[in-house]
């Protein structure tokens, strides 16, 4: 793999409603957080360039439409994930619980074998009805990285998106 070469990686996040799928891509490509509430209406989709070990890497983030009305729509927007990251709210067990059926819904759309990642969003909430221990154990039996992170306040964002990042290039690196 050449040290200049720019690889571009496609990631939906899905959740459901609410879980701040939206504000985790703004938190990450503008740094900004903004406590307005806008519903995403089938898809929308933002770019952000990484440097990892001499390689730039394009994060191609897919916010998909967390409510149940739209997510027929999004499927065409899954095939070809390089990653997929899964969101859910730490101040939601329903959102927790929707996490699997979102997945196993949609795990037959991505084409090729993902990366996979949780997100527990709303880590510093007081109102936490999902535990750190939930999460990880969710993700270890799906095979995904886990991390708990803010949108809020930035906490674990670049870090988890760096992780996502690594993985998807080491993955390219090992198929070429």
């Amino acid at each position: 793999m050449g040290e200049n070469r720019r690889f571009l990686f496609k990631v939906p996040l899905l959740g459901t409603a609410c879980t701040g799928k939206t504000q985790i891509m703004n938190r990450y490509t503008f740094n900004r957080f903004s406590q307005a509430y806008r519903s995403t209406i089938g898809a929308d989709f933002l770019t952000k360039e990484l440097e990892f070990e001499g390689k730039t890497g394009i994060i191609q983030m897919w916010d998909t439409a967390g409510q149940e009305r739209f997510q027929s729509l999004g499927i065409a927007f899954l095939r070809g994930s390089d990653a997929v990251i899964l969101v859910y709210s730490c101040d939601s067990h329903e959102s927790f619980e929707g996490l699997n059926e979102i997945f196993e819904q949609n795990k037959d759309s991505y084409g090729s074998e993902p990366i996979y990642a949780v997100f527990a969003n709303k880590k510093e909430s007081n109102d936490r009805q999902v535990t750190y221990e939930e999460g990880l154990q969710y993700a270890t039996s799906i095979g995904a990285v886990f991390f708990e992170v803010s949108a809020l306040t930035g906490e674990n964002i670049d870090e988890a998106f760096k992780v996502v990042m690594k993985k998807c290039l080491l993955k390219l690196e090992e198929s070429s």
